[in-house]
């Protein structure tokens, strides 16, 4: 899609590949924004409250129990917390999708669906902008023999 938008882009400027550079651009800065936060997020102490799974998915094998045990420490979980519960145990609920009392991991839960209505729309629309621009393209193409 980026590639038809680009080259949509350098018709509609008849002679100039800015427009068509600028788009990569900003498309290679969004990426590295996107996984650069999402990294962030996986590593940093704020992130390891709200994604503990995600934090135990990188941690090597010998080193998971300890892992366990400080992030559960860190955890405000009222009913589990007070239970004598295995390693194993915390682990899973520390994987499950059982979320804290805490306002913050409330509201994250619904990120995880709007994440993924926004990606569908944009997915919608880039389709839809990518068929209407590739029959524009091939009707010029068509019409000056290209």
């Amino acid at each position: 899609m980026i590639t038809t938008a680009a080259g949509r882009l350098q018709d509609l400027s008849h002679s100039s590949l800015d427009p068509g550079v600028t788009l990569w651009l900003v498309y290679a800065l969004a990426s590295v924004v996107i996984s650069g936060v999402l990294l962030v997020l996986s590593y940093g102490v704020v992130g390891q409250r709200l994604l503990p799974a995600a934090r135990l998915a990188q941690v090597a094998p010998g080193k998971l129990e300890s892992e366990v045990v400080r992030l559960w420490g860190g955890e405000i979980l009222r009913e589990e917390a007070e239970l004598d519960l295995t390693v194993k145990e915390k682990e899973q609920i520390l994987k499950s999708t059982r979320l804290a009392d805490s306002s913050i991991q409330r509201s994250a839960k619904w990120l995880p669906p709007i994440c993924a209505l926004v990606v569908i729309l944009i997915g919608w629309i880039m389709f839809a902008l990518g068929v209407v621009w590739g029959v524009h393209g091939n009707v010029i193409a068509g019409t000056v023999g290209e």
